[in-house]
């Protein structure tokens, strides 16, 4: 429709392709579609909130318009609310039950990103009792979704475990990945199919 074609045109003049880069002209065609309710504008108008491109920086609107993106179900949005409360933003406020919850939600949809905070919150029992095997499934979920910015977090936490706990990991994930991804909140799963 409309919004969605709003919502392109405004990614060219963010990204400058196939004209120059305008990110006064990107805020209008991304608002146009975010009033619309496309949550990929919604989420863009907020990025350009977030970084301050083409408006003033603004983290109120950043959590506005990322917020009613997530309130659609969509899981890159639901991962970057998550993000916004983890606590890692300076001048939003930390809240890891918002973030957990919002982790879980991209999760369930397969959403890379939603996967690594999970794992984040897991190996350092942010909001959540501390379980390396949990962290280290959730990790592996966001490398198979294909979220690039955890590499390296597998390593450590591998040398933390026991074989036993690794191949716990690994069936944890299976299991996971045959659910569909719903209802992947712990160990139980393993203990189900035992």
């Amino acid at each position: 429709g409309i919004a969605r074609a709003d919502n392109l045109i405004g990614v060219m003049h963010e990204q400058g392709l196939g004209t120059k880069q305008d990110f006064d002209a990107a805020f209008q065609r991304y608002t146009s579609a975010a009033q619309q309710s496309d949550p990929y504008a919604q989420l863009n108008v907020a990025e350009l909130y977030f970084k301050g491109n083409g408006v003033e920086k603004n983290l109120k609107r950043t959590l506005h318009w990322t917020r009613k993106a997530a309130m659609q179900g969509h899981a890159p949005a639901q991962a970057e609310l998550a993000y916004l409360y983890s606590g890692e933003v300076d001048g939003i406020p930390q809240n890891l039950d918002k973030t957990r919850d919002w982790a879980a939600q991209a999760a369930e949809q397969d959403n890379g990103f939603g996967h690594y905070i999970l794992g984040a919150l897991y190996k350092d029992g942010l909001g959540v009792q501390r379980d390396l095997v949990i962290a280290y499934m959730r990790y592996l979920l966001s490398e198979r979704a294909g979220f690039e910015g955890g590499d390296g977090r597998l390593r450590p936490i591998a040398e933390d475990l026991s074989a036993a706990q690794l191949l716990e990991a690994q069936a944890l994930k299976d299991q996971c990945i045959e659910r569909d991804f719903q209802g992947c909140t712990g160990r139980e799963l393993v203990q189900a199919s035992s």
